[in-house]
């Protein structure tokens, strides 16, 4: 049970909590940005780690590489704004944890009538991402 609600105090910097998508956001910006860009993107290592903390920053940069990612959740519970990206190949990443669970479907469910083309949880096909994307 979530008990903290989203409660900005940081209005010019943003969190991108996990590491990856974090060094390379802040290594382009650092790069491209101009001098008087608004906003600061920080990593969860920039802060003392508390859920109350990451709910103190304006918003969240998230790239949703696994399903299984809290997080997403959790912010999202609370009323914080969330940064996902618009592309759906933004969402197909080969490397997540989760995806052989949740692409599994066992033969008995296979064999059901009327049972959709793809596992509402699937991460490998676009075709799936684009059949669900209209609910």
């Amino acid at each position: 049970l979530i008990e903290e609600t989203w409660y900005p105090k940081r209005w010019t910097e943003i969190l991108v909590p996990e590491p990856r998508e974090a060094c390379v956001l802040n290594c382009l910006l650092r790069t491209f940005a101009p001098p008087d860009y608004p906003f600061t993107f920080l990593q969860k290592a920039d802060t003392d780690r508390r859920f109350s903390t990451f709910l103190s920053f304006r918003a969240a940069v998230i790239y949703p590489h696994d399903y299984a990612l809290m997080l997403f959740y959790e912010f999202y519970a609370c009323g914080m704004p969330i940064f996902l990206p618009a592309h759906l190949s933004k969402y197909l990443f080969p490397y997540s944890a989760t995806v052989p669970l949740l692409d599994y479907v066992p033969d008995w469910v296979r064999k059901l009538p009327n049972r959709p083309p793809y596992s509402p949880l699937s991460l490998i096909s676009v075709d799936s991402l684009r059949y669900y994307a209209h609910y």
